[in-house]
């Protein structure tokens, strides 16, 4: 009777035991939820995390929902941005990471939720034009630099060519010299804006070193009628390859559209580079309409060097 009764108290005692001497992963009670803005530079804190874990406890990223997202201080549990553009809002409105804290003997897991702000992508690329970009009125053109313009077409989701293919462009823009459109309307038969899409950014190369009066057009009738202004007129420029920013673009299309352009002074095309399977077509001054009298169809597969960028995705203010 009395043995029965010393295994009725050793027995619990000894599963006790063995239960506390194995590791143990226990959730924390200090789960983290955040926001941040889009793009939050590398380094920033998230946050500080603790652990209710007894000794000296160290810390680990056991997962995060986009690789790269987050980076962590071992000893202090400072959780910072690893990638800043991990946090990308078109493409992950919400991050999460599992956060591992351990004394060696135990740990405990911390979850970490990031909400992300979106702002205004395009302001947020733009470095010498910032200022600039921030005091636009909406439906703008601004002038860019070329560093500008390839970091927008880097960061910007979904981006599509316009006007003029990157063969096309790259091709005719090589040309050791150039033809130019003086006072003219000219338009290019491919590469339409996408119905639905957003026309947001804008080049051409330029062969006067006084532009004052350039326009963007875009025409859903044909690529030789129906033509409106689009934006502001481009602001006054130079000659060589120039870059333009548009501000607050809400205007999509629901077709296909032509996108074509005007400049007072001199558009460049070269008349050499016949491998585009494209023509295009000019008209004499400021016009909406290019057939007619004094339209001229370019047979021998030549584009303007033109282009525009757009995307289907809204990315600004």
């Amino acid at each position: 009777m009395k043995a029965f009764n010393y295994l009725g108290v050793l027995l619990p005692l000894l599963f006790l035991i063995g239960a506390c001497s194995k590791d143990s992963t226990d959730e924390s009670s200090n789960d983290i939820a955040i926001s941040l803005d889009e793009y939050p530079a590398s380094g920033t804190t998230v946050a500080v995390l603790t652990s209710n874990l007894s000794g000296t406890t160290t810390y680990s990223i056991q997962s995060e929902s986009v690789n790269g997202a987050f980076a962590i201080n071992q000893e202090s549990g400072s959780l910072t941005v690893g990638n800043s553009l991990a946090f990308d809002f078109e493409i992950n409105e919400t991050i999460t990471a599992l956060v591992n804290a351990s004394n060696g003997t135990d740990t405990e897991s911390i979850p970490i939720e990031v909400s992300i702000d979106d702002i205004d992508d395009i302001e947020f690329v733009l470095s010498d034009s910032k200022s600039d970009y921030q005091s636009a009125m909406a439906g703008e053109w601004l002038e860019i630099s070329k560093k500008e313009y390839d970091s927008l077409f880097t960061i910007i989701n979904s981006i599509n060519l316009v006007g003029s293919s990157e063969d096309d462009y790259n091709g005719a823009a090589r040309a050791n010299s150039f033809e130019y459109h003086s006072n003219r309307t000219v338009a290019n038969f491919g590469n339409l804006l996408p119905k639905g899409e957003y026309l947001f950014a804008f080049k051409y190369i330029s062969g006067a070193t006084e532009v004052n009066a350039a326009k963007v057009k875009i025409s859903e009738t044909s690529v030789t009628s129906g033509y409106q202004d689009f934006g502001s007129v481009l602001p006054n420029h130079g000659a060589d390859e120039v870059y333009f920013i548009l501000k607050g673009n809400d205007t999509n299309y629901t077709n296909d559209t032509y996108l074509a352009m005007y400049s007072d002074k001199s558009i460049a095309w070269d008349p050499f580079f016949q491998q585009s399977t494209v023509n295009h077509i000019f008209r004499s001054g400021d016009t909406n309409i290019l057939g007619g009298d004094n339209m001229v169809i370019r047979q021998a597969n030549t584009v303007c060097t033109y282009q525009g960028l757009s995307t289907p995705i809204k990315q600004w203010k």
